[in-house]
């Protein structure tokens, strides 16, 4: 389902809604009894809460065909294999000084995350920030498409 047609179901819900309720107010005003006024307010509760259940369904819906779709096309796999962005887009950005540098502390990092020595690994992780926010390079880039192509061997982060 589309989006189109999800705003469509909300739309006539909403159409279907007005419409009941200027019925239930009728009906009060002209037999305004205790018991109809309780009917009336437990029918349009019911019925409110059968619209809001079809549009959280239809969005639901939705939803899970758009990621049954990116995943049959592969979108899911590549997107997450390559944290969004391409293999080495990044790579070249940096000038020469700032590249030996980055790759020093990628290299470092990935020492320190085999020993599993957790402060060494903050603090190069956090240099290597610094430089992506020197050069605007988002924060959700791997490091690896940063770091020169002899230093990012294997490692993702």
């Amino acid at each position: 389902m589309t989006a189109d047609k999800v705003i469509a179901t909300i739309t006539g819900s909403a159409i279907e809604i007005r419409i009941f309720v200027a019925i239930i107010v009728i009906s009060i005003v002209h037999k305004p009894t205790v018991t109809r006024i309780a009917t009336a307010i437990a029918i349009t509760v019911a019925c409110t809460a059968i619209v809001i259940g079809t549009v959280i369904e239809t969005v639901i819906a939705t939803v899970t065909a758009t990621v049954a779709t990116m995943a049959s096309r592969g979108i899911m796999a590549t997107m997450a294999g390559r944290g969004v962005y391409g293999r080495g887009q990044w790579q070249g950005r940096l000038s020469a000084s700032d590249q030996r540098r980055f790759d020093s502390y990628y290299s470092r990092w990935l020492q320190y995350r085999a020993t599993n020595n957790r402060g060494e690994v903050l603090s190069m992780q956090n240099r290597m920030y610094d430089v992506y926010a020197h050069y605007g390079i988002p924060s959700n880039v791997p490091f690896n498409q940063v770091a020169s192509s002899g230093v990012a061997y294997s490692n993702r982060y």
